[in-house]
Parts: structure tokens; sequence; C-alpha cells
């Protein structure tokens, strides 16, 4: 335990001076102070001084450390000198042997330790166990230790208030957790008990699965009996039909036979009496022939009759696809008919084709001439628009008709709609705009440091492109920046805008006028879009994302409509119907309208027909402003449109009888509409709708309906699909 020790308990432990020998300075052995007499004993040399501490009495609210023990170095050349017990300075071999007793306690060590002992005797917690009451002991004797120490004081009680700090959270977490401990405790027995009865269960029908099984291997058994059973009825059948077989046979056979003998004997039968009817009938002066002359004749006659069978089959054989030339006759004249009708037809068809294709060069030709006149009425609308009459403001100007006059003199419509839009904004007039120095801004607390000033700067007179060209340059850097960090989170546009300033101006001066004339062009040209975007972003009023999102939307376009123009062999050009593939292959979700509709708007900007191929670098063009094309503009309407009718779809789903909303309800309406939504993009959502409670978004207060669409409306919100879920899963 470190103690301070007072002065006065340094002045008692000073060695004697030694009476023989020279003296010599403690200075010579690398101490200071009072010299010291030593024997003449040899080269002695005494301990280093933070072993003796000498002089400690003039050392004040130093601690010393109990037990102290000094010792020196040995070394094989010199002998050291030691103090014991009786205060007598000896060499070292001389005490070496000695053991020297511990030195004296501090009296406030003893006696917080005697303190310590009272009560824990009298708390009866002498056994070293955790216990409150022992934790109490230990906690008045070590207030009563910071008490003795006016010095570390404030230190001690810093340290001793965190641990008490930290004992009572523990303490709260413990009594937050002993009713979850009581419900686990319970619902272990219910889930015990419900297993048992499971495990019932699962016996009674394992037991009655077991007496099924049985039951069926005796069916199984019974039904092998009967099948072997019929395999030798099987058997036995079929050797009988065998047998039934051969009969069958050999009596059809026989049947054949019998037949073929009848068939002979009738016609012999018939030979003989066609014969006697012949003989009968015959005139009686010829004389009967000799049957055997007639049996000659009639085998010649079977012979003719089956030659003559044979020829006709021969010929049914040879002509049996010959027609008869009537039919012949008949068949072309109906072709002749059905030929002179067809050529009547393709005369009719050609001439409607030819009728068609002059109604679609018409076609055309109207269509090219619609979109010309198209783009020259656009045309005529943005430049040769009516010029309103200005001058009517001058009655209602601020300085009247001086002022007007002053501010129009010399100056077109377009510079005239520049001062006025300058005096709108609130930037000043024209004349603080054209004067030498810039005022002191007015800012806020959150104002950033690197606005904060109340010096006066010059004027540099910043152009509506000077913004431009400075604001592109702060995004190009900051797109850098981010890319070449290791973590995903971006740098906020306010922070990064300081580095940013110092890593372009060295000088702080060159930095405070080079950020206030951006700043005062910002103010003066926020009706244009990449101004507005800007600004919005830096007073946190657009979520950085959303301009990130749609800046890569338009990027990753670019780069697949490049790689199809490679993939085809064409140089920065494509054709109608790849341009269209392309887009509905990378906008997947968009409507077969908003395709048609973009592939409209690209050849209204190129001024291109249906059929010539596109030139699709020069849709991703912007003017000097900034400002986009009608194909990209039509890109970005309908993403925004897609995430506002996202926004739409949770506001259905919440109670528009609440003015206000809640981070719960809020979640549990994007749940319902989005419900493949991971926790990562549900988190940045709700930490965007309800910044102003920072980290604690579940302890935020409610916002109304209408804060909450316009929030939602300016971070970037998507509907997710059950793919990219996955995706990100597998990912992760």
């Amino acid at each position: 335990m470190a103690r301070v020790e007072p002065k006065e308990a340094f002045s008692s432990q000073k060695l004697p001076l030694l009476t023989e020998g020279s003296p010599r300075r403690v200075g010579d052995l690398g101490m200071t102070g009072h010299p010291y007499f030593v024997k003449s004993l040899g080269p002695f040399h005494l301990p280093p001084p933070e072993d003796l501490k000498p002089f400690c009495d003039t050392m004040v609210g130093r601690l010393d450390t109990w037990p102290a023990h000094s010792r020196a170095a040995a070394s094989k050349d010199c002998r050291h000198l030691a103090l014991v017990t009786d205060r007598r300075a000896v060499t070292a071999e001389e005490a070496k042997g000695r053991r020297s007793p511990p030195g004296r306690k501090p009296q406030l060590l003893d006696r917080l330790e005697k303190r310590l002992r009272r009560e824990l005797q009298a708390l009866d917690c002498s056994q070293v166990v955790p216990s409150e009451l022992r934790l109490q002991a230990h906690r008045e004797v070590f207030e009563s230790l910071i008490d003795e120490f006016k010095t570390y004081r404030p230190l001690l009680s810093s340290i001793k208030n965190e641990y008490e700090m930290m004992l009572a959270h523990k303490d709260e977490s413990i009594r937050q957790l002993e009713p979850l401990k009581q419900m686990l405790v319970n619902l272990s027995d219910q889930f015990d008990q419900q297993i048992v009865q499971m495990r019932e269960q699962e016996k009674e029908e394992v037991r009655a699965l077991k007496k099924d099984r049985e039951h069926l291997l005796r069916r199984i058994e019974g039904h092998k009996d009967n099948e072997h059973a019929l395999d030798m009825q099987v058997n036995k059948l079929k050797e009988e039909l065998e047998k039934e077989h051969k009969l069958f046979r050999d009596e059809c056979d026989a049947r054949k036979l019998l037949i073929t003998d009848i068939n002979t004997l009738r016609y012999q039968q018939e030979d003989i009496d066609l014969l006697q009817d012949q003989g009968k009938e015959g005139d009686d002066a010829h004389q009967q022939e000799d049957p055997v002359v007639l049996r000659i004749a009639l085998k010649k006659a079977r012979e003719d009759l089956s030659e003559t069978a044979s020829r006709l089959n021969q010929m049914q054989a040879e002509y049996h696809d010959v027609v008869p030339r009537r039919d012949l006759e008949d068949v072309r004249r109906q072709l002749d008919e059905l030929q002179a009708i067809v050529g009547q037809a393709k005369a009719d068809q050609a001439r409607v084709e030819a009728e068609h294709r002059a109604l679609q060069d018409v076609h055309e030709k109207v269509v090219a001439q619609r979109d010309e006149f198209y783009l020259k009425v656009e045309e005529l609308k943005r430049n040769a628009a009516y010029k309103p009459q200005l001058d009517k403001l001058a009655a209602r100007m601020p300085g009247g008709t001086d002022r007007w006059k002053a501010i129009s003199a010399g100056k077109n419509t377009e510079q005239i709609v520049e001062a006025l839009l300058i005096e709108l904004a609130g930037a000043g007039t024209v004349d603080e705009q054209d004067s030498e120095f810039l005022p002191a801004l007015e800012l806020g607390e959150e104002a950033p440091a690197y606005l904060v000033g109340d010096e006066t700067v010059r004027n540099r007179r910043f152009h509506k492109r000077d913004v431009v060209l400075g604001i592109r340059d702060i995004w190009s850097d900051k797109l850098v920046s981010d890319a070449e960090r290791a973590s995903e989170e971006r740098v906020p546009l306010r922070d990064f805008l300081a580095l940013y300033l110092d890593r372009k101006f060295p000088d702080k001066h060159m930095a405070y006028e080079y950020v206030r004339n951006l700043f005062a062009g910002i103010h003066a040209f926020a009706h244009v879009p990449v101004v507005d975007v800007f600004q919005a972003v830096f007073k946190h009023e657009l979520d950085e994302e959303l301009f990130h999102h749609q800046l890569q939307l338009i990027q990753q376009l670019m780069q697949r409509l490049q790689t199809e123009s490679e993939a085809m062999a064409r140089e920065d050009s494509l054709p109608g119907n790849a341009f269209k593939d392309v887009l509905r292959d990378h906008l997947k979700g968009r409507a077969e309208d908003d395709i048609q509709q973009l592939v409209d708007d690209a050849l209204i900007q190129l001024k291109a027909s249906r059929d010539a191929d596109i030139p699709y670098p020069e849709l991703f063009t912007e003017d000097a402003d900034g400002n986009h094309g009608l194909f990209l503009n039509t890109l970005k309407r309908q993403d925004k449109d897609a995430r506002e009718n996202y926004v739409n779809q949770i506001l259905a789903t919440i109670d528009t009888s609440r003015e206000s909303v809640r981070p719960g309800e809020l979640k549990k309406a994007i749940t319902l509409v989005d419900p493949h939504i991971d926790a990562s993009h549900m988190n940045r959502y709700l930490r965007w709708v309800y910044r102003d409670a920072g980290d604690n978004v579940d302890a935020a207060k409610p916002i109304d309906r209408s804060s909450l669409v316009n929030r939602l409306n300016s971070t970037l919100v998507h509907m997710h699909h059950k793919t990219e879920a996955k995706a990100k899963a597998a990912l992760s």
C-alpha cells in the first residue's frame, strides 16, 4: 500500500557520521547531499540514491512503498555498505548472512487494517466470500483512505465513483434479469412437461405402429401363401392349355384336309354332271364326245383362267396409280380455274402492298415532320417566348421605379430575370452583389468553423458558371475520397468541405475568402438545379445517397450502352431496337410505356428518325449550368416517381387518424410494404427520418405526417426484391 510519509519521518533515518577516514562527498558517488565519512576499508560505493533516498525529509508529498528494501547492484571489483538494524554501516559480505526483518508498517496502514478487521468481525463476515456487508466495510475503509490523501483525493474519488457507478449499473442489470430468469425457469419447466408428454405420446404411437407392423407382417405372409398357391394353379393351367392347344391344332389341320377333299370331290361331281348334260342336249347326228377330250379341254380352260387372272393381277400392280383420261381432264380443268383465281389474288396483293408501302412512306414523312415541328415548337417556347411586361414590377419593388431602372438598365430579359432571382433569394441587392466587399455572415450555432468569421472579404463576383464549376470540383474530390476510404460510410459533405479547403488553400484567409464567395454565389443562384441539390445536401435537407444514386444510375447506363456497342462492333452508336433492349434489360421493373417514353425522348433530343442509329453519348451531355437533356430528365423523373409511389404505399398502411407517426409504426409499415428489406436499409431509413434523435431511434419523438413524407421523399428509398435479399444474404 502506497503512503505519504511526513517530513519528520525521514529525519531519524540518516546514517551516523563515521569518525575514521577522509571525508568523501556523496556527490562523488552519484548522490547529492551532506558528506558522509567512510572507514578506510577500501574503495566502497554507496547504493544508488533511489534506494537510500537521502534527505527524504525535504521531499513533501512523495509516496513511499512498504515494505522498503534497499539493494545495491553487486559487482566483482567493489564492495558495498549496508545499514543493519542497530544503525551501523557494514559491508555487504558481513550482512550477507543476516536476514533483515521487515520494515515498520506505516501507522495509517496499521490503523486501517485494524479498523477493517473490527468491522468484519462485527458484521460476522470474516469468511472471504462475495457479500454486500464485506463490500460496505471495505468501502468505508477505502473512503477513510481517500480522506487521508488530500492531494490525490479528487482522482481517487473519481475512480471510486466510477467503480460505484458500474457496480450500481450491474446491480440494476441483475435486477432487470431476475424476472427473465424466473420466466426462463418457468418456461423450462413447461417445456420439460411438454417434452415428457410428447415422449409419452411418441411411446403410444410407437406401440401402435409396432402392432400395425405385426398385423401387416401377418397379412404379408398370408398373401405370400396365396401367391404361391396361385402360381401352382397357373402352372397347372398352362400345362392343360398346352395340351388343349395341341389337340385344337391337330383338329384344325384335319378339318382343313377334309375340306380340301370335299372340294375336290365336288369339282369332280360338277364336271361329270356338266358332261352328262352336254351329252343329253347334243344333236343325235353328232357323236357323243369322248370324256377324255372333255377333260383335256377343261384342263386347258383352267390354265387359260389362271393365266388371265395372273395378267389381271399384273395389270393392277403396274397401273394401280393410273387414272382414267376423263378424270385427268376434269382435274386439269379445275386446276386452270384455280390458277386464274390465284393469279388475280396475287395481282391484288401486289397492288395492296404497293399502296401500303406508299402509305408507310407518307407516314414516315409525316412523323418526321411532326418531330421537326415539335422540336421547333419547343425551341420557340425556350427562345422565342413572349416577353413579359417586366416594367409592371417597378411599382411593387422596394425602392419603386428608380430601383427598377437601376437594376434593369442596359440588360436583356435573361439578365433582368437573374437580377430578380437574386432579389427574391435574399442574397442581397444587385448593388450589394456588385460591391467591393462581402459583409460578415449571420450564422447560427451549428455553422461549420470555416464559415464563421467577423472579417469582411473581397467580393470576387462569382458568376453562375463559376459556382457550378466549383460545386463540380467539390463533388469530384469527394467521390475520390470516399472511394479511397476503407469503410463504406461516406464522409458528410460539411466535414469533407473543411478537408477540401485545407487541401486546396494552405492559407486560411484565402480559404475563408473562397468559401464565402462560393456560398454567396450558391445563395444567389439557388434556382439552378445543380446548386440547389448541393445546398440541400449541405443543409441536411436532402440525403447525399440520393445524389450518388442518380449519378450511379446514369454512369451504369452509359457503361451498359458502351458495352453493347463494343459487342456489336459499332462506334458510339446503336440501332433503335438494340437501344430499347438495353434500356429494358438495365432498367428492370420499369413498365413498357416508360421504356418507350425514354426511346421517344432520346429520338426527340437527337432529332433523329426511328430507323436511324442512336448516337447514345450525345444523350449524356449537359450544358454550362449542369442541366441535362430531355432523355436524362425523363430517366430521373421516372426514378423519382417510383420512389414517391413507394412512399405512398408506406403512408397508405399507416393509420390516417393519427397525426404523428412513431418509429415502431413506420418500421411496421415499411415491413408490410417491402417484406424483403434488410436490416441495414431499414436502419438507414429510420435514422434519416428521425435524425433529430441521433443513434437512439427507438426513443425518438413522433413526427407529423407531412414531415414524414418530406423526409422519405428526400432520401433514397426503393423496393427490395427477393433475389436481391438472397444475394446480399449469400454475400454476408
